[in-house]
């Protein structure tokens, strides 16, 4: 799964995972990013222009988080 940040924007805003998928956050703006998550377990991370980080949420649950205004979620779902 991977998280675009593009015209200051989340793509896609909401993110769907299963638990210790790695979702990647992409940044493709030409700005400097902070990502907060609201979970304050869960680490904020700040991306450069074309910089990448990844993640693996353990635990089902929803991570919500912000930049400059954008938000978006991490659905992370066990499968039924």
């Amino acid at each position: 799964m991977t998280i675009v940040i593009r015209d200051k924007m989340f793509k896609p805003p909401i993110a769907h995972a299963k638990p210790a998928q790695r979702v990647w956050f992409l940044n493709n703006d030409d700005l400097t990013h902070t990502i907060t998550f609201e979970d304050p377990s869960v680490r904020s991370l700040t991306l450069n222009p074309n910089d990448h980080y990844n993640i693996a949420f353990e635990k089902p649950g929803e991570f919500k988080y912000h930049s400059d205004g954008m938000t978006g979620t991490v659905l992370v779902e066990v499968e039924s």
